[in-house]
């Protein structure tokens, strides 16, 4: 089915306003990340940061090893930042392990349905091919 120009500039507007929608909250998250405390408490009304800088990001991938310039006056992290390295490498491994056995699994289970020869696997496998599109 050939969609017309105007449909298929509707459906990519509609498409890019529902992204726009489920990543709009991640926006402000990620805007207080670029920014110190400091210069978070003290511009509540910036969209942009002044001075943007990756420190939060260093300190907590290095487990508060290498503190950036923003943390020279911190003399206490919470033990979380400590445990942040080991944690993620935790979730990691989880996330790849659950993945890689939905994949074994789903596997074996689609060889058996598409083997089958019954009346509701054609079915089956139309609707399958249908919720693709």
């Amino acid at each position: 089915m050939k969609l017309s120009r105007t449909r298929r500039a509707a459906l990519t507007l509609a498409n890019v306003a529902v992204i726009a929608f489920l990543l709009l909250p991640l926006l402000p998250v990620l805007m207080g990340a670029l920014q110190s405390e400091k210069a978070l408490q003290s511009d509540l009304r910036s969209l942009l940061p002044r001075q943007p800088t990756l420190a939060n990001f260093e300190l907590i991938l290095t487990g508060g090893a290498h503190r950036g310039p923003i943390f020279d006056q911190v003399t206490y992290l919470p033990k979380s930042v400590e445990r942040f390295p080991a944690a993620f490498m935790n979730s990691v491994a989880v996330a790849t392990s659950v993945a890689l056995l939905t994949l074994l699994f789903a596997s074996f289970s689609a060889y058996t349905v598409a083997r089958l020869r019954l009346a509701w696997v054609k079915a089956y496998a139309y609707l399958i091919a249908l919720g693709q599109r």
